[in-house]
């Protein structure tokens, strides 16, 4: 659970900056080149690269989800005094934001890479601390509007799920798709009622109310909501983003869904189409392409090549670009 929670968030990580798209080419270089070195048990030289990475000028705490893995890595080096330096670091909850997962006592417990760690003295004091301050952050949750965006979460995923092998196998013009679709549309009406009424009492809900697992499920909600609901709430959403209060990464995939839905090109490569005559994905069109990593960096992105998996040849994509436009455009909606 706590790798699951940790690597989501790092996934999904965004922050907003204009100027520091190299400092973080180099920050992910050092985080790339730590977990190398932990997979391979080189765990030494991976606490090298961490304290380079912890020098980086990172705005709102981006390094601190690299706290925990270099805890682990000066365990494993015998170097007790680091690592609960960065576990007191985590555990003590006033130097980050809302979205940073702090392990409970169990977890900490279970790490077979904190082994070396639990016979020290300091060791109950941090496992004490860790769950005093998980209670603390439970205890302001409110918990029915927690259970309410589930709910919603899980009437805009209903069918939502079934849309691709329906479109692959009827089409897009059948009427088991449209079928599919009308049903859908229903509960995305039934969930922008329901948001309504939960932002007219709370405002646009953080992850301090509601937590990250029910903040992450209403972003999917508002991200299948029609533009004009989405812009209705995107200032409350980026003020929500600025306070560090809004899950990381999010913020960056709304803009990009908003500008293809009002027809601008995307800017940070989060947004994809479906190409009925193809019949398969593809990227939705990005503005001036050449630049596209430089904006990722520059809102603590990983560079699309990493998250895609697949290697990014810009001059390939401008040489096929006029061609993925036209097919994105057939594909607009009539």
């Amino acid at each position: 659970m706590l790798m699951k929670n940790l690597t989501l968030l790092l996934l999904l990580w965004c922050f907003n900056g204009t100027t520091l798209g190299q400092d973080y080419k180099v920050f992910w270089e050092l985080a790339d080149n730590a977990d190398s070195l932990v997979k391979s048990e080189n765990y030494e030289e991976a606490t090298d690269n961490y304290l380079r990475l912890f020098q980086l000028e990172t705005p709102k705490g981006r390094t601190d989800f690299y706290r925990y893995p270099s805890a682990q890595a000066y365990a494993m080096s015998n170097n007790l005094d680091a690592a609960f330096e960065q576990l007191f670091y985590i555990a003590d909850g006033k130097r980050h934001f809302l979205y940073f997962y702090i392990p409970t006592s169990e977890e900490l417990n279970e790490d077979s890479l904190l082994v070396s760690l639990q016979k020290d003295k300091r060791w109950e004091k941090l496992l004490q601390l860790s769950d005093e301050r998980n209670e603390r952050l439970a205890s302001q949750l409110d918990s029915t509007l927690m259970e309410e965006i589930e709910t919603m979460k899980r009437d805009d995923q209903k069918y939502r799920g079934k849309f691709y092998e329906t479109r692959a196998q009827y089409g897009d013009d059948s009427k088991q798709f449209k079928n599919l679709v009308k049903q859908q549309d229903k509960l995305y009406e039934l969930n922008k009622n329901k948001l309504e009424l939960i932002v007219n009492k709370h405002g646009w809900p953080g992850i301090d109310l509601i937590g990250s697992d029910a903040s992450y499920s209403l972003f999917l909600v508002i991200q299948h909501q029609d533009v004009d609901v989405q812009l209705k709430y995107l200032p409350l959403i980026e003020e929500k983003h600025e306070q560090g209060n809004f899950i990381p990464g999010a913020f960056v995939m709304l803009k990009d869904r908003i500008s293809m839905r009002q027809n601008h090109e995307q800017l940070y490569g989060t947004q994809f189409f479906y190409d009925k005559l193809e019949k398969k994905y593809f990227i939705s069109p990005i503005a001036n392409p050449e630049l596209l990593n430089e904006r990722r960096y520059q809102q603590g992105l990983v560079s699309y090549e990493k998250e895609s998996g697949k290697p990014w040849d810009i001059e390939e994509y401008k040489r096929n670009l006029p061609a993925l436009k036209e097919a994105y455009e057939r594909n607009l909606p009539k």
